[in-house]
């Protein structure tokens, strides 16, 4: 979690976050005044900001932290759960205090998927499936598109975790539909969205 901070000296609008049940931290502020570390009542501890925030202090890029925007980060590691929770707060104060979130997920292998396509098989594919996976993979390149099938318009993908492979993904998410030179343009079904967006994010970070 980056850019926990204060509104004001005056102890107004400090932001907290209360990690519950047993975890590791790192990127801690090492004993500085950054944060106050307290146990709360329960089975977690509360991460208290201690330092007035500002523009210097903002990420835009997670992967070109600077010790400015690390200083005001934590994180929390957890072994051997199912699920965990993370409250996040703040003390009353003169403004609003509000967090963005960015979930990405971790690709670590080749991964398959399929696709669907609100549209009606026989009346887009008819008998011209090899021509739509060649089409498709060309389009998606380097993600192939094979076992075309009905119920709707289903496809798999198969890709490799890469650049390449999220930048198409994310191009195809963007469209909202995939349009193929031969065929007409078929939109996206909304839960094939949602797992082309889990695959398209390659780290797993909640900012």
């Amino acid at each position: 979690l980056y850019d926990l901070d204060k509104g004001n000296d005056d102890g107004l609008g400090q932001e907290y976050v209360i990690a519950h049940g047993p975890h590791h931290t790192s990127r801690f502020d090492g004993g500085t005044t950054i944060f106050r570390k307290k146990r709360r009542h329960g089975p977690g501890h509360r991460y208290v900001a201690n330092r007035t925030g500002g523009g210097p202090d903002n990420p835009t890029d997670i992967d070109h932290v600077s010790g400015l925007q690390e200083s005001v980060a934590v994180s929390f590691e957890y072994e051997n759960v199912n699920n965990v929770t993370i409250t996040l707060g703040s003390s009353p104060g003169h403004l609003p205090r509000y967090t963005d979130f960015y979930m990405f997920y971790i690709i670590n292998e080749a991964v398959n998927q399929d696709v669907t396509l609100n549209d009606d098989y026989e009346a887009l594919i008819g008998d011209r499936a090899d021509e739509f996976e060649q089409e498709c993979s060309a389009k998606l390149s380097p993600v192939k598109c094979k076992n075309l099938r009905p119920g709707s318009v289903i496809f798999e993908i198969s890709m490799e975790p890469s650049d390449a492979a999220r930048e198409a993904l994310l191009t195809l998410m963007k469209a909202g539909d995939l349009d193929l030179p031969s065929f007409d343009a078929a939109v996206l079904d909304p839960k094939s969205f949602v797992d082309l967006a889990a695959l398209a994010y390659p780290r797993e970070v909640i900012a």
